[in-house]
């Protein structure tokens, strides 16, 4: 009996099909319709099917939208006590195919985890890996699905900074640096890790770990989004972007291409492909700015009082999302809130930007994540004409509660989840879940 079971297993293994000899083309039709927890469940099947996955991810990430291959998921805070601090050291995702929460572990280092969530900051999110500031103003890359974490060079190390201090006591850590620009000297305070905001975004090229990693390069806007700078991995410091504006709204890369939105509506790029020693900026266009606050106003609640934006590629064009933000009806959970977007595209022959009426099967995930539209029919889960947005308001955050779904079409929000938590703390992010 038991022979017999065992020659009908080994005959069963015999005949299966062998994936590893299939085309590429059939294999990336059948990811692609694979969920992030079923690819986990294919590469965990064998060896050959790991790296048969591990291939596929490798050769399309670089092509996809802020390396998007999966559905965002939105990192959440951890579950808190009652004195608001983290129950255990576990990341939160909520996953939007599923509609349904996840929770992370790590079992093998937990102590990194609770640095990540209690004594860091997160700067940015691109290609699914996130960017942290920690206490020891140490700047790192990390990937909370592999646990793989890249060093960045220091922070002192940035362009114009001549110190970075920190002043523990009881209250906990205090920060402060010392800036030169030009014949200037200015020192800047900040009382916590949440309110180190010296880096307002960093964005990667591309994945580290799908390219040669000394190719992938890392952005940053800091200095109260007033300079930009960049460094490769495995460099030591930062090198300069001689930049021609004083203030900078977003940064997004594409196609080897930094183009940065400054504060006036225009957009400078440089080209980091044409010169293996240092990007050369190519364009600097100067369109006409397309809103003020003065003309979205009648359509606006008499609460507004502030508007951020944001710039996407999509489809081949440069998108400007304008955010409107007012008073909110809690002041003491979140003093502010979204009341609405406004989308713009570049127009190059007529250098000015022209509203557009309907995103069509797109969506934008905005905030304070590296800016991405993806199509509806690649991504089901996702709504189209949809802006999915964070809370980047970092002057004025007290929880990161501004987060949820604004339709283009009926300018109405909807809530993404429901996270029961008091306090978004660390405000979530949006990032693209990543196995490698």
């Amino acid at each position: 009996m038991a022979d017999h079971k065992y020659r009908r297993c080994t005959e069963r293994r015999r005949h299966s099909p062998d994936l590893s000899q299939l085309h590429s083309d059939p294999l990336e039709l059948i990811f692609k319709r694979l969920s992030l927890v079923d690819f986990h469940r294919f590469k965990a099947v064998c060896s050959s099917w790991n790296s048969i996955a591990q291939a596929y991810v490798s050769s399309s990430s670089s092509s996809s939208s802020a390396g998007s291959l999966h559905t965002p998921w939105l990192m959440l805070p951890p579950k808190q006590e009652k004195d608001g601090k983290p129950s255990a050291p576990i990341r939160r995702f909520f996953n939007l195919e599923e509609t349904r929460v996840y929770e992370l572990k790590d079992n093998d280092d937990d102590s990194m985890t609770e640095k990540e969530l209690g004594a860091s900051r997160c700067v940015g999110s691109s290609h699914g890996w996130l960017v942290y500031l920690d206490e020891s103003t140490d700047l790192y890359l990390l990937n909370p699905f592999s646990k793989a974490r890249i060093q960045l060079p220091a922070l002192e190390n940035l362009p114009s900074i001549v110190g970075v201090h920190r002043f523990v006591n009881g209250n906990g850590t205090r920060f402060a640096v010392d800036c030169s620009t030009g014949n200037d000297f200015e020192s800047n305070w900040y009382s916590s890790i949440s309110e180190f905001n010296i880096i307002a975004k960093a964005i990667l090229s591309s994945n580290p770990f799908h390219c040669n990693s000394s190719n992938c390069r890392v952005v940053v806007l800091w200095c109260d989004k007033s300079k930009l700078a960049f460094c490769e991995c495995g460099d030591r410091t930062w090198t300069d972007l001689d930049g021609k504006h004083q203030f900078y709204w977003d940064i997004i890369h594409h196609n080897d291409r930094l183009y940065a939105l400054s504060g006036n509506g225009s957009v400078e790029v440089w080209d980091f492909h044409q010169s293996s020693s240092f990007p050369t900026r190519t364009m600097h266009a100067k369109p006409s700015y397309p809103l003020t606050p003065v003309k979205v106003r009648p359509s606006l609640s008499k609460g507004f009082f502030s508007s951020r934006c944001y710039l996407v590629e999509s489809s081949g064009h440069l998108l400007l999302a304008v955010r409107f933000i007012g008073e909110s009806n809690h002041p003491l959970i979140c003093p502010y809130r979204t009341l609405q977007f406004h989308v713009f595209k570049l127009d190059f022959d007529l250098n000015k930007w022209v509203e557009v009426e309907s995103l069509g099967d797109r969506c934008l995930f905005l905030g304070g994540n590296h800016s991405m539209s993806l199509s509806v029919g690649e991504f089901s889960s996702c709504k189209a004409d949809s802006i999915y947005f964070t809370d980047d308001y970092w002057e004025r955050m007290n929880a990161g509660h501004d987060i949820g779904v604004f339709n283009l079409g009926d300018k109405r929000i909807k809530p993404i989840c429901q996270s029961g938590l008091e306090k978004m703390e660390p405000p979530p992010f949006w990032v693209v879940p990543n196995p490698w």
